[in-house]
């Protein structure tokens, strides 16, 4: 899936949280996440990602993401992060 499938059928299914990459063609996933947030989307965002640098985190949080997983973490981190964000909650990855 491309960033503009994603934002099409964010956009047609509105579910309760979606897990996005940063790295997508087309449109890269915080900028799927920042035109969906622009588009009303009620979603809440979560990446799964393999960038772990502070400046990716900050990209994806200023984008509207509620929680941040690293994919070298995502046994242990995701479904707490599922959990998290539902509660209205923030959730990053510990740093490895």
């Amino acid at each position: 899936m491309d960033g503009d499938e994603l934002v099409s059928a964010a956009l047609r299914l509105n579910p309760d949280v979606i897990i996005v990459d940063i790295t997508m063609p087309v449109l890269n996933g915080i900028e799927a996440v920042q035109k969906l947030v622009l588009s009303g989307s009620t979603s809440k965002f979560i990446f799964l990602t393999i960038h772990s640098s502070q400046e990716f985190i900050k990209a994806c949080v200023d984008a509207g993401a509620r929680g941040f997983v690293s994919k070298s973490k995502m046994k242990a981190d995701l479904i707490p992060a599922i959990y998290a964000v539902l509660a209205d909650r923030s959730y990053i990855s510990s740093s490895h």
